[in-house]
């Protein structure tokens, strides 16, 4: 007996792929681990803690610290109680590279830092993945324990064209601004005119701003999912760039109200603010689903000073504050994300040496407190740690919420689609058929085979019950990605047709629409009474 069921047709695009209803909706109360690094005024590390040393509050409740243990590279645990699990000592990197606001000159200090680091501390085991980002997130290297390959994306990463700066953003208003201003100077435009001209060319790289600003934070969260590959790790992304706003466009705004500022009074002065919301919702929320899945920000702020009007604007056009009111939104937005989730944040600096050093030291000093959350529900929850005595600088999460069964799982599958994983238990395979080309898009057949051994349970007189739910989701190396889509199929059978449905796998079908070029099908499949779990990747090129 075949077994075959049939999907609809799926599109890679931003949301073609929509979200169906969720088997699995349980939180497992397990163990929470909280990693903290603990320093004195003077950024030394403080080693020899116990557990009666701390303090850990959920939603300002205290909390009863069931397991700890110390991290120390540099000495031998107390005793082998203290000792880390085996698990903790897998590390996996992401380093992540905004080349659209990191100027040429401060990239290369970056990624010859970053370079110094790789090969001074990656060691057997660890993994990391290289992302660009030039408007759109680029995978240089997908989630790899290979030294030479990632020290090689790292340099590849140097190669790409000169980034976008803010101070291109600044540099187009200036010129458009400042030729409104001459033109009502000298009688051709009246200046109130004049000054909604200038409105509207600020409005406009303000909207660019918005866009690349939440592009990127799309792209920091893609970056995220590709650590949720494999065991359980230490992990880490580390986000080098010059540009986060929480206001986007605020010091554009800024620097034009001063400029018409001498030459409109009363109610015609100069007071146009943006438009646009604030970002600290969106950034705060990277920080959240970060903490979710256990993983440390830390931000190399790297701002780079220069006057471009006397490159692009006839006449010299200072700034007025703008470049440092538009460097200091991006360090406030930095500053957020490393705070909720434990890291640090770096800034202006002409050491990049020194930040990564000061990644390595906390890799390789901290401890790990573990709580029993009171309750199972998939709250955000606050966490607060301290320790009683002593003048020490405490750094850890700030937020914690658990994640469903199938919210994990989705994060596997969408971690497979840039590191493909082999340690599924179900040996599902994908096969794919010839893309067929579809108006603008192509359409492929799929099939995927998936193994009968899915588990039954008695459901009333001779019927047996269970079912498996399908995972789909697309991408491809410049990071796009569709939503996750899930395809519950239930199974029922006569237990006297047990035997024979066993026979044969199942099989899944459906047809793909998936944008022209190199297309990475990522599909998972859950047994939903055993939570068995298999995963399955195929490379679809659309041509």
């Amino acid at each position: 007996m075949r077994k075959s069921i049939i999907a609809a047709a799926l599109l890679l695009a931003g949301n073609a792929l929509g979200q169906q209803g969720r088997l699995v909706e349980s939180v497992e109360v397990h163990v929470v681990n909280v990693d903290v690094v603990v320093t004195d005024r003077q950024g030394n590390r403080v080693h020899g803690l116990t557990k009666d040393d701390f303090e850990l509050y959920e939603d300002k409740r205290p909390q009863a610290i069931t397991n700890f243990y110390e991290v120390r590279d540099d000495a031998r645990p107390a005793s082998e109680a203290a000792a880390p699990p085996e698990q903790r000592q897998h590390r996996r990197f992401a380093f992540f590279i905004d080349n659209d606001s990191l100027h040429p000159y401060l990239r290369k200090e970056v990624l010859t830092s970053l370079r110094k680091f790789v090969e001074t501390n990656f060691r057997a085991g660890d993994e990391a993945s290289v992302i660009s980002f030039n408007r759109a997130p680029k995978i240089v290297a997908p989630l790899m324990t290979d030294k030479a390959t990632i020290l090689k994306a790292i340099d590849a990463v140097g190669l790409v064209a000169s980034p976008v700066s803010i101070k291109t953003d600044l540099a187009r208003v200036q010129q458009g601004c400042i030729s409104d201003l001459q033109a009502a100077k000298s009688s051709r435009l009246l200046m109130k005119v004049a000054y909604g001209n200038c409105i509207a060319t600020v409005q406009l790289q303000t909207n660019d701003i918005a866009m690349a600003s939440k592009r990127i934070l799309v792209a920091v969260k893609i970056a995220l999912a590709t650590l949720n590959s494999g065991i359980e790790a230490k992990k880490v992304l580390v986000l080098a760039g010059a540009r986060l706003p929480t206001m986007p466009g605020a010091e554009l705004y800024q620097w034009a109200n001063q400029l018409f500022t001498p030459y409109l009074k009363g109610f015609d002065r100069p007071t146009e603010q943006p438009h646009e919301d604030r970002q600290e919702d969106l950034i705060e929320e990277v920080a959240r689903v970060a903490n979710s899945d256990g993983v440390t920000l830390y931000l190399l702020h790297a701002p780079f000073t220069t006057d471009p009007s006397t490159v692009q604007n006839a006449q010299a056009a200072p700034d007025n504050g703008a470049n440092f009111y538009a460097a200091a939104g991006t360090l406030d937005a930095y500053t957020t994300l490393a705070q909720m989730t434990g890291g640090i944040v770096v800034s202006r600096t002409g050491n990049f040496d020194l930040a990564f050093n000061t990644i390595a030291s906390d890799l390789g000093s901290y401890y790990s407190l573990g709580y029993r959350p009171a309750d199972s529900s998939a709250k955000d929850r606050d966490l607060l740690v301290k320790v009683k005595k002593g003048d020490y600088v405490v750094r850890a999460r700030q937020t914690y919420a658990p994640k469903t069964l199938d919210e994990q799982f989705a994060d596997r599958v969408i971690a497979n689609v840039f590191s493909p994983t082999p340690t599924a238990e179900w040996p599902v395979v994908i096969r794919t058929g010839k893309p067929v080309p579809d108006g603008k898009n192509f359409k492929v057949p799929v099939e995927v085979t998936i193994p009968s051994t899915i588990t039954l349970l008695p459901q009333g007189g001779n019927t047996l019950a269970g079912g498996f739910t399908v995972y789909i989701v697309v991408g491809n190396e410049n990071g796009a990605l569709s939503d996750v889509s899930r395809r519950p199929q239930p199974v029922t059978v006569e237990k006297a047709g047990e035997a024979e449905l066993r026979k044969e796998p199942f099989r899944f079908t459906m047809d793909l629409t998936v944008r022209p070029g190199e297309n990475w099908l990522s599909i998972g499949v859950l047994d939903q009474v055993a939570s068995t779990t298999g995963l399955a990747r195929a490379t679809i090129v659309a041509k």
